[in-house]
């Protein structure tokens, strides 16, 4: 828009920017799982001991309707047990700076309700948003390097759809290093940590 006059004038520009709704993400007990105590004399010597699963309910409110993803971050990173598995996440290290375990953060959609939809499918992507995966009903963890969303529809490879709320249950599974590759002169805190992050694509 320009206003003009004798010998002189003066542009007005407008600018505006857009922000998505809002979503704030919640954690059953704070976000916390605890195992208690545990003995060494019910863990294995000489292989992994798989600790049983825990749940953990998430939920996301959202002001509207909102396409978002998942992901998830290891606060651990390095100390997870298992290779290069990019779906396990530490456990810390012992004393002696061995790797104590690893956890998985498994999720499945039908386990999951979303606004009015019955059914609900999950869809990956590893480019940020770029691609994603034909959306179905598995049931895998989480992975490091990938964010995770919901659709309403099997086989569809255009991103999650728009939510405004969300609710369900994760699965925790758990896993201890034989106890012979750890140093068991003190106490070993099991003491993995994560961040379940929402993101726009």
């Amino acid at each position: 828009i320009e206003a003009a006059g004798p010998g002189r004038s003066r542009a007005l520009r407008l600018r505006a920017h857009f922000a998505p709704a809002a979503c704030t993400p919640g954690l059953s007990n704070g976000g916390t799982v605890s195992f208690g105590k545990l003995s060494i004399n019910d863990l294995s010597r000489d292989q992994d001991t798989r600790l049983p699963a825990r749940p953990l309910t998430l939920t996301v409110a959202c002001d509207g309707p909102t396409p978002f993803a998942l992901v998830m971050k290891d606060n651990r990173d390095g100390s997870a047990t298992g290779g290069t598995d990019e779906t396990a996440y530490g456990l810390d290290l012992d004393a002696s700076n061995n790797k104590i375990g690893r956890f998985y953060l498994t999720v499945d959609p039908a386990e999951f309700s979303a606004d009015s939809l019955s059914t609900l499918y999950r869809t990956d992507s590893t480019s940020n948003g770029v691609a994603w995966s034909s959306s179905t009903a598995r049931q895998i963890p989480m992975a490091a390097n990938s964010i995770m969303g919901f659709t309403d529809k099997t086989g569809v490879t255009t991103g999650p759809v728009a939510l405004q709320t969300l609710t369900g249950t994760m699965r925790i599974k758990t896993y201890l290093a034989p106890m012979q590759t750890l140093d068991l002169r003190d106490v070993v805190h099991i003491n993995g940590s994560g961040t379940l992050e929402i993101v726009y694509p």
